[in-house]
């Protein structure tokens, strides 16, 4: 728009000269001309410059690190006139790591959709968040600019997901420590009719022994009695998105590249994080679990250590991994109080800190995933 005020300034210079050095008609009509255009562009362009509506969307399907994908905004005005040309800026955040970047796109709406793309990519994972931060519009002749009405709420969002690597790791055979090692989940019902997990309606093909005929009675409904799924965790893991950006995504391919051994070795295992005032405990018993969890890490997550209150957590894990980019002392406690006879392993992004004696630690880092992973045995 700069480039437009300079070129039509010149024009106005020259069409000056020639009225003040040229004593006519002509002259005269030229210079009028020069000073209505910008006035006349304007009125014209008016109806569609408060008209123009921005959508924007992407992808909503996840993503791999690096991989880039389309970033569509489409524009459009309902005014029978023309607009000039737009400008919109769109912000894109990280909300696991942090990170922010702008990109600047420039079209020209008309009364059909206009869908103007580019390519966007993120080397960390996590969500990203595409919002419409500005946008003006122009009139004709490119020299003046209003500010065009966003939606509130317009925000399309991306997931980034973690690299999983493949190391060479060992799961150990030992049993869970003596003590309460098994418990039954909160999430699947199961075969074991000594606990209840839920009552629902009978479906055909249900045993008629575990119809509960009291109940039945009472509600009217033929009610079957579900069993609960006996579980042992044999591995906990804790994670502590303490560190900065690069350290955070380096904990989160190590938790994914973890979760997803213990999954294809049928281990059952949880997967905790801070989120809120507390800890998030999602369980992990087969394959088809650790995607989930996944998302659900990157989605809930806050970048900060976990609180040292792991009352709610089941006891009788038989390995502890705590991953973090510094560890804390507090949680290092709290973790040999609640799984005194569990081994306890640090995965860390810094050297240095606080360590138990009996605790082995690695350092994690980013980009050598694979690497630092080696040889692990769980």
């Amino acid at each position: 728009m700069l480039k437009n005020r300079l070129c039509y300034f010149i024009v106005l210079l020259c069409v000056t000269a020639f009225y003040i050095c040229f004593n006519g008609y002509y002259s005269l009509y030229a210079f009028l001309a020069c000073l209505a255009m910008p006035v006349l562009s304007l009125l014209l362009s008016l109806p569609a410059m408060l008209s123009v509506r921005l959508d924007l969307e992407s992808p909503e399907a996840p993503r791999n690190k690096g991989e880039s994908f389309p970033v569509r905004l489409t524009a459009r005005h309902r005014s029978p006139l023309p607009c000039g040309r737009a400008w919109a800026a769109v912000s894109a955040e990280n909300l696991f790591t942090g990170d922010r970047c702008r990109e600047r796109l420039e079209f020209t709406p008309s009364r059909q959709p206009l869908a103007v793309e580019y390519q966007a990519s993120s080397d960390v994972c996590g969500p990203l968040s595409f919002r419409l931060s500005r946008a003006w519009a122009c009139d004709l002749l490119g020299l003046v600019s209003l500010p065009v009405r966003l939606r509130e709420g317009g925000l399309c969002q991306t997931l980034v997901l973690p690299n999983v690597y493949r190391p060479a790791m060992a799961l150990e055979a030992e049993a869970a420590p003596e003590g309460d090692g098994q418990r039954y989940s909160l999430q699947r019902p199961g075969g074991d009719p000594t606990e209840l997990f839920s009552l629902r309606e009978y479906r055909p093909g249900d045993r008629v022994s575990r119809v509960d005929w009291k109940l039945s009675q009472k509600t009217g409904a033929v009610l079957v009695r579900e069993g609960s799924l006996p579980v042992s965790d044999r591995v906990l893991l804790l994670a502590g998105f303490d560190g900065e950006g690069l350290e955070a995504d380096a904990c989160m391919d190590a938790l994914a590249t973890l979760d997803h051994f213990l999954a294809a070795w049928e281990t059952g295992h949880l997967v905790c994080f801070p989120r809120g005032s507390g800890l998030e405990a999602l369980e992990v018993l087969e394959p088809s679990d650790a995607p989930a969890a996944m998302r659900a890490v990157l989605a809930l997550a806050e970048r900060r250590q976990p609180p040292p209150d792991f009352e709610s957590l089941p006891g009788g894990a038989a390995h502890v991994l705590y991953l973090c980019a510094q560890p804390d002392a507090g949680v290092l406690g709290a973790l040999r109080d609640k799984f005194p006879d569990a081994r306890l392993t640090v995965l860390r992004c810094r050297s240095g800190g606080p360590l138990p004696q009996d605790a082995e630690a690695r350092r994690i880092r980013p980009g050598r995933i694979a690497q630092d992973l080696e040889g692990l045995i769980l």
